[in-house]
């Protein structure tokens, strides 16, 4: 389900699964299975970039091979999975998708599955644009033992914009002064999957 609090914090053309609103009935619609030809074949994550195969520690400023004792993003196979991940601002900055800086905590130029296992949590500041960006399709799941994400966003939490978001399952919690999810002239799908947006604004 969708939960939604006051102010700006959902923008989509279209939004199809269960939608539920504060000030609507709850809406089903068909979940459409769409396969992607081609993933991302790298991933930012916190100004560190990760190609096939590395993962990135909690705290950690490079890139490795060697898995973690303990939390982690790691990227295979155009999948991005946070295990027990947490990040605090650093952004990465980029101006190659629109007319002014982006800074972004979680970025890839291509399509991408961001999978979770465990807790996760994105915080930000007022500097960081958005974090969890998407200039091609995201896909959102959980792992099979289950997974969540909490984002902290002062302005965006999910953008995606003339892209599609597809949030297949797992929890998803997303506070942000701004707007929870931007996906303007594209589409939000749900299915089998918790999503909680709470606006300040």
């Amino acid at each position: 389900y969708v939960s939604m609090g006051s102010g700006d914090v959902l923008v989509a053309d279209k939004a199809y699964g269960t939608l539920k609103t504060p000030h609507s009935a709850v809406y089903v619609y068909s979940y459409p299975r769409i396969v992607v030809n081609k993933f991302t074949d790298q991933v930012i994550v916190g100004n560190v970039k990760l190609t096939d195969g590395q993962y990135l520690a909690v705290g950690g400023t490079t890139a490795t091979t060697a898995k973690p004792s303990g939390g982690y993003a790691y990227f295979k196979d155009g999948i991005l999975t946070l295990h027990n991940f947490t990040l605090k601002n650093s952004p990465y900055k980029t101006s190659a998708y629109t007319t002014y800086d982006e800074y972004i905590q979680i970025f890839a130029p291509k399509a991408y599955v961001l999978s979770l296992s465990g807790s996760n949590k994105l915080e930000s500041d007022e500097k960081v644009t958005s974090a969890v960006r998407a200039p091609s399709d995201l896909f959102i799941q959980q792992e099979a033992a289950g997974g969540s994400l909490e984002i902290d966003s002062r302005k965006v939490g999910i953008y995606a914009y003339n892209s599609e978001v597809f949030f297949d399952s797992g929890k998803l919690d997303i506070t942000s002064v701004d707007t929870g999810i931007e996906c303007g002239n594209g589409t939000l799908f749900f299915n089998n999957s918790d999503l909680t947006i709470n606006s300040q604004t």
